[in-house]
C-alpha cells in the first residue's frame, strides 16, 4: 500500500463544489457532493486571515448532495476566502461581497 504524507486532494472527498451567487450581496448558497461520510467545516476568512464567520462547525455529514444557504449581510464589502474542510483536507474559494 502506498502511503502519502503530502497534501491530499480535496477531490477524493468532495465534488461539484459551487458558491452562488458570487459576487454576493446578502446571502449565498454553498453546494457540494460529499463522497463519503465525513466531518465538514466551512469558514469565512478575511484576506488577512482573520476568521469572520463559521458556517459549518465540525459537522458529521453523510455521503450525498448538500445545499446550504448562508447570510453574510453583516460582513463589510470586499473579498473573502471561504475555506471548506472535509475530513482534515481543505480547499479555499474566493467570495466577493458587494
Amino acid at each position: 500500500a502506498k502511503t502519502s504524507t503530502g497534501i491530499k486532494d480535496i477531490s477524493t472527498k468532495l465534488s461539484d463544489l459551487s458558491i452562488f451567487p458570487n459576487p454576493v450581496s446578502k446571502d449565498f448558497g454553498l453546494s457540494f457532493n460529499l463522497k463519503n461520510s465525513d466531518v465538514v467545516e466551512a469558514q469565512v476568512y478575511s484576506l488577512t486571515g482573520e476568521l469572520m464567520s463559521t458556517l459549518i462547525n465540525n459537522e458529521q455529514m453523510n455521503a450525498g448532495n448538500y445545499h446550504r444557504n448562508f447570510d453574510i449581510n453583516n460582513l463589510a464589502e470586499g473579498v473573502y476566502t471561504l475555506k471548506l474542510t472535509v475530513g482534515g483536507v481543505s480547499t479555499s474559494q474566493k467570495i466577493v461581497k458587494l
